[in-house]
């Protein structure tokens, strides 16, 4: 019969015990965080996923007098009339038309589009890798943080901040007894 040490293993156990208290708390993980990839007027930048209801390509829009540059006009979305804004001019980023070939839409009863250049890709990426930001100017002040992967920074639009700001420069555009 082989002899066991009981205080030596007992010795063991309370170091294992105390080590595991001791080291840092290995992260559970972290879900990805989900981001669509964009052009706008030329530069990299990126929409949460969930923040936005859909996207659209190629929608015939109709435009619309106004006093907004940011306004673009009405496009026809799954059998409704959505208003779309251009997101460089919302930026103060002067565009064309031709930078303004894909619809972002925001919004379930008063859905809202935002007219951007082109999808550079899907992304999966951890939430590690995005960064708050704030902005110095006002061109960014849609952007709240960055992601930061592979090497490249790409600023992460802001939904919530993008429809505040439309909403501000259409009653800023109405005239005072429409208010």
């Amino acid at each position: 019969m082989q002899e066991r040490d009981i205080a030596g293993d007992l010795a063991a156990m309370r170091a294992e015990f105390e080590r595991a208290f001791a080291e840092p708390r290995r992260a559970e993980r972290e879900e990805p965080e989900s981001l669509v990839a964009v052009r706008i007027a030329g530069a990299p930048y990126a929409f949460r996923i969930k923040e936005l209801t859909g996207i659209a390509v190629g929608r015939r829009v109709v435009k619309l007098p106004s006093d907004v540059p940011a306004m673009v006009g009405l496009a026809g979305v799954q059998g409704r009339l959505v208003p779309v804004w251009s997101l460089a001019a919302l930026m103060g980023i002067p565009s064309t038309e031709q930078q303004n070939q894909w619809i972002a839409l925001c919004g379930q009863a008063d859905q809202v589009g935002l007219a951007f250049e082109k999808i550079d890709g899907y992304l999966q990426v951890s939430p590690a890798s995005i960064v708050p930001f704030v902005a110095q100017d006002t061109s960014r002040e849609l952007v709240k943080e960055l992601l930061r992967a592979d090497g490249a920074v790409r600023p992460i639009l802001a939904v919530p901040c993008v429809i505040d700001t439309i909403r501000r420069q259409a009653a800023a555009a109405r005239p005072a007894k429409e208010r």
